[in-house]
């Protein structure tokens, strides 16, 4: 049985103070606090001018050494600056596969969607026969879906994103990563029906002004429906077509009427029709009857 959670009154907890500590011993933790600075900083210098001498240098070699030793540290950064070095001169030769995709990963840690797609493509279109090419394309489309951007933006990202799934779907179509690959897509599908719906909702906000927006909020929510019959704001559409549908048929002049109420009667059949217990379904009603009466 799940015991319900309530929110309870906001009480005051006094703790007892613990007893102070004498003089001795505050002051040798007080060193032996600074000395663990003090390594920790040695350390951190020892390391830091170390990377800085391999990165100074021109061997290639001992830099690709160093690489792979930042890149099992999980030091993506250093990894990443030191293998933008050092992949051209590995191109084609037997540790050119794993030199790009070991930058490629770097940047796909460091959250560089962008760049890290480019080397995930270049490492299993250069190197098909390579043992991570599933994995490289499984990342190069998370990766791309990464930099997918928020819906006011240009959407381009999101379509490429979309592109590289689809050819990850249909080259392991049988895998676990399959299945969240098509979860992954219907998430950017939604996306970008939203951002349809925003717009196909603004041109019904704009009503009448310098034109008939109705019928440009219809067609922007019909056409969503064609390319996202399956998103998650598909009742959304339906619903605003009836609405833009029975506010062009109240503007419209009256020869143009019973006609354009006929269409909104059209309208609501089709979406009771698929949603007859919808959200919208006493509002589109409504919308229904006065159109009926108008008609009549």
């Amino acid at each position: 049985m799940q015991v319900e959670r309530k929110i309870l009154p906001l009480q005051i907890i006094y703790t007892v103070s613990p007893p102070v500590p004498a003089k001795s011993t505050d002051l040798m933790s007080k060193r032996l606090y600074s000395l663990i600075v003090f390594f920790t900083f040695l350390l951190s210098a020892s390391s830091c001018g170390e990377y800085i001498q391999v990165q100074r240098s021109s061997d290639i070699s001992l830099k690709y050494s160093y690489a792979k030793k930042y890149y099992n540290q999980e030091k993506w950064r250093r990894a990443a600056d030191l293998l933008t070095e050092v992949v051209p001169s590995y191109s084609g030769t037997q540790e050119g596969a794993q030199a790009i995709y070991m930058l490629a990963d770097s940047h796909y840690n460091l959250k560089e969607g962008d760049i890290a797609a480019e080397y995930f493509r270049k490492y299993y279109t250069n190197y098909p026969k390579a043992d991570q090419v599933k994995e490289a394309r499984y990342k190069a489309a998370h990766a791309l879906a990464m930099m997918s951007p928020d819906v006011e933006y240009d959407q381009s990202p999101t379509y490429t994103a979309m592109m590289e799934i689809q050819s990850f779907m249909e080259r392991y179509p049988s895998t676990p990563e399959a299945e969240e690959m098509k979860q992954l897509l219907f998430a950017l599908q939604d996306k970008l029906a939203f951002k349809e719906y925003k717009a196909a909702e603004l041109y019904y906000n704009m009503g009448m002004y310098m034109g008939n927006n109705y019928e440009s909020s219809v067609l922007t929510a019909r056409n969503a429906l064609v390319a996202y019959p399956y998103s998650q704001y598909a009742e959304d559409f339906y619903y605003l077509i009836i609405q833009a549908l029975y506010a062009q048929a109240e503007n419209s002049v009256a020869q143009k009427m019973p006609q354009r109420f006929r269409n909104v009667i059209d309208a609501y059949h089709d979406y009771a029709a698929r949603y007859p217990q919808g959200k919208y379904l006493k509002q589109a009603q409504k919308l229904y009857q006065n159109s009926q009466k108008r008609i009549q």
